[in-house]
């Protein structure tokens, strides 16, 4: 057993006899609690609420909130700070339109809408997205949220404000608004820095490259034409926690040259927010340049709130209508998310191979349909089980690069050479190209002559599935 340490301190003070009041103490504990030996200063008022589903649960009258309608007419539901909720549990949330605030299990799981959960934070934002086209202002909206296994239930109610759609505001810079509309539909972007995210270092036959090194040729070459080479290391991935399950927040800060590690200079960066559920996607992206970055403005910050010596979001990013044109869909055209090596290093890629894809944005909607291409047949194609294909860079040249078919530009012979040099799938097991080879050859083979077909219907032995959808198609 142990004893708090103010009880030590009582029996430390007696002296005599300390065996003896342990042995009291411990039964104390043992019949009573530390609560009832110890009460806390201040405690949360609380409410049973009657036996629902065999258990009685404790209702906890605060914490969660409702906000009101964003842009889109969406409602969003926040936890702040839960100490009751315990993240090896799963948890349930029910929402809908209501006239009270539920106040028994029944009640809550009356409600029209109801998923499961599983996060691990106390604090989170979930968009309500089964209310959107049928909440209308003044009307009331209701949600709960519980754990059975600790019998702990959280109700709440608001009144719902607007249900103005988003737009534009004519006096605002391209970026805001494209900010905006991203927040309404996806969720704010916070405040980043780069040094918070996985450093992406550089290998040469399997030894950290020593920074500040210029490399010609390294084992893992990150993949784009940057002007110093294919092998300059100081670059960082971060995947940040947005407080919403559905939301996944990327951004990459990349170097162009070697620099001291700890220098605040980088020369490119970018964000793609994503909602998993819709398949939302926004692309932010920073010119490329030298820039100093101690302060990363969020797109939708207007410059009045910017602070004195902050760069504003106008200065820092690229209009929507430059990051459009430069088609950033050619190389992210299976995923959101793009996997290399280089990148993958970092192990904290998102992973949504099969989710949906959804382009907003007026600057974007020039981008051109991506097809998933496959293989016809009884056997599922190995190549397509775990992730889509898509049929441009990916069916270009990228396929080949991750099956060690074509070497990446700046990568080490010796290196390519190996087995290593095939990135798919992941941690593939295998010690020789030969043996990775002998078991996806032929359906490696069959999808690379589907990707020498024009996507189209009714193809013999290939079959193409659009993967993007659009906000204005």
């Amino acid at each position: 057993l142990e004893i708090p340490t103010k009880m030590q301190r009582i029996v430390g003070s007696i002296g005599g006899g300390v065996k003896q009041i342990s042995v009291i103490v411990a039964l104390m504990f043992c019949l009573f609690g530390c609560e009832k030996l110890f009460p806390p200063k201040e405690k949360e008022a609380r409410l049973v609420a009657p036996e629902a589903s065999g258990l009685d649960y404790t209702w906890v009258h605060k914490g969660l909130v409702i906000r009101p309608q964003s842009f889109d007419g969406i409602v969003w539901l926040e936890l702040q700070g839960s100490k009751e909720l315990n993240p090896k549990y799963a948890f349930e949330i029910s929402y809908g339109l209501a006239s009270t605030k539920p106040l028994t299990i029944e009640a809550c799981k009356s409600l029209s809408q109801r998923r499961k959960l599983q996060y691990s934070q106390s604090t989170f934002r979930l968009r309500l997205e089964g209310l959107k086209g049928i909440i209308k202002a003044q009307q009331n909206v209701a949600a709960c949220l519980w754990q059975e296994e600790l019998g702990v239930a959280y109700p709440t109610i608001a009144v719902a404000t607007s249900t103005i759609p988003f737009k534009k505001d004519p006096k605002l810079p391209g970026i805001n608004n494209y900010g905006r509309q991203c927040e309404a539909e996806i969720g704010p972007v916070p405040l980043l820095d780069c040094y918070d995210g996985e450093r992406l270092d550089i290998t040469v036959a399997g030894v950290k490259a020593v920074a500040q090194k210029p490399q010609k040729e390294c084992d893992n070459p990150v993949g784009l034409p940057h002007k110093g080479g294919q092998c300059v290391s100081g670059s960082y991935l971060l995947r940040t926690d947005t407080g919403d399950p559905d939301v996944e927040l990327v951004m990459i800060c990349r170097r162009y040259e070697e620099r001291e590690p700890d220098s605040p200079l980088f020369d490119d960066i970018a964000i793609i927010h994503h909602r998993k559920t819709n398949g939302t996607t926004c692309f932010y992206q920073m010119p490329y340049r030298i820039t100093k970055v101690d302060r990363i403005p969020p797109p939708a910050e207007v410059a009045t709130v910017t602070p004195p010596n902050g760069m504003k979001a106008v200065d820092f990013w690229m209009t929507p209508k430059q990051t459009g044109e430069r088609q950033c869909i050619h190389c992210h055209d299976s995923d959101p998310f793009l996997y290399n090596p280089w990148v993958a290093q970092a192990g904290i890629l998102p992973s949504n191979p099969f989710g949906k894809y959804h382009i907003i944005g007026e600057a974007f909607q020039i981008w051109n349909q991506v097809y998933g291409v496959d293989t016809r047949g009884a056997t599922k194609n190995k190549c397509t089980s775990c992730h889509r294909i898509g049929h441009m860079q990916t069916c270009n040249y990228l396929l080949d690069q991750s099956v060690g078919l074509k070497a990446p530009p700046g990568m080490r012979s010796e290196f390519f050479a190996s087995a290593e040099a095939i990135s798919m799938p992941p941690d593939h097991g295998y010690s020789t190209k030969k043996e990775w080879m002998q078991v996806y050859s032929s359906d490696l083979e069959a999808i690379r002559a589907c990707c020498q077909v024009k996507p189209q219907a009714g193809h013999d032995s290939c079959y193409f599935s659009p993967i993007l959808t659009f906000e204005s198609r």
